[in-house]
């Protein structure tokens, strides 16, 4: 299933999984994602070039957690239909930077109900079918020096009581919309530079 993790939710505090380092591994072909974690406190995930996956990595319930440096493309797999990057009720200090995530089916990044705030920095999404970042039910986040490029609907959306900054971003060629906002959610839009999109800027 995936290339390095867990797929249940820990029996008890006791049992979660600390300080966890998943650093310079090759992943390919992968029918699901390269890191899947659930239950993990302190994890690093970084340097990992990861090929032909359905996904890159997901963490559930999961604090501390960092990826970055890492490359992901998903090529023409079709296995299973993944986001590259999703965090799921991320704790405290979690953080997405410096990697490169190419061809996600659905999103580049999606955030689910993290209400503590997620750092999201430096990276490159590129090609994703839907989303480049995703950030919904009532997900808090710093969005800021990304380069999203081509995507198939908006580079940025916010949805669901959701609140993101979103500064100095390069947004170029959304299929729709370049940074898109519903829901009662709340966006603080600085800096950016947005061109070419599909239909609307903001």
């Amino acid at each position: 299933y995936a290339g390095i993790g867990n797929h249940h939710t820990p029996d008890s505090d006791d049992s979660r999984g600390a300080d966890i380092s998943i650093i310079n591994n090759s992943f390919s072909g992968l029918r699901s994602y390269a890191v899947y974690a659930y239950g993990f406190d302190n994890v690093e995930a970084s340097g990992k070039y990861a090929d032909g996956c359905s996904g890159f990595l997901v963490a559930s319930d999961s604090s501390g957690v960092t990826v970055c440096d890492n490359y992901f493309d998903r090529g023409d797999n079709t296995d299973l239909l993944r986001n590259a990057v999703e965090f799921i009720n991320a704790g405290a200090d979690s953080s997405i930077s410096g990697n490169t995530l190419k061809g996600a089916y659905y999103a580049g990044i999606v955030l689910r109900n993290c209400t503590e705030s997620v750092t999201i920095t430096d990276n490159t999404v590129e090609g994703s079918g839907s989303h480049g970042i995703y950030a919904a039910d009532g997900s808090i986040a710093e969005v800021s020096q990304n380069t999203i490029d081509s995507v198939g609907a908006s580079a940025i959306y916010v949805n669901d009581h959701s609140y993101v900054s979103a500064k100095s971003n390069v947004i170029k060629s959304p299929a729709k919309t370049g940074i898109r906002i519903d829901e009662n959610s709340t966006v603080s839009a600085r800096e950016n530079i947005l061109s070419l999109t599909g239909e609307y800027g903001i």
